[in-house]
């Protein structure tokens, strides 16, 4: 009887035994599955952070770029702001024509423009004409 017991126990455990087996054998092709997604999610990421650094390298030579073009066009527009101030100085006439623009900004009439610029009414005229669009 004590065989039969004995006996019993023993397929018991083994019975437990591969049981326990299967159930790792199951868990070792999860974690190998897993593995595997996780090792093309990895690539992809891989991959997709490749090409933002490419873009970003793109961007960041772009902008370098747009700060040189940014940095010439300011030190044309200097050049020019000085060679206008320059002809200002030069031609009389303009300080009138200036003169009589900021008059015409202010609201002025063109009886006052010409009286205080000293120039004909055409030009009066013409200037609060052209001063009325610019304001539109």
């Amino acid at each position: 009887m004590e065989i039969i017991i004995l006996s019993g126990c023993i397929g018991v455990l083994v019975l437990a035994l591969m049981v326990t087996f299967y159930q790792i054998k199951q868990l070792k092709r999860q974690l190998v599955d897993t593995n595997a997604s996780l090792s093309q999610q990895l690539s992809q990421f891989e991959r997709d952070v490749k090409i933002i650094k490419l873009e970003l390298e793109e961007i960041r030579q772009s902008s370098v770029g747009v700060g040189k073009t940014v940095k010439t066009l300011g030190q044309y527009f200097s050049q020019l702001e000085q060679k206008f101030n320059e002809v200002e100085l030069f031609e009389p006439e303009s300080k009138l024509y200036t003169r009589a623009a900021k008059l015409a900004e202010k609201g002025a009439s063109v009886d006052e423009i010409m009286a205080e610029c000293e120039i004909p009414r055409a030009e009066a005229e013409l200037v609060l004409s052209l001063r009325n669009k610019v304001a539109r």
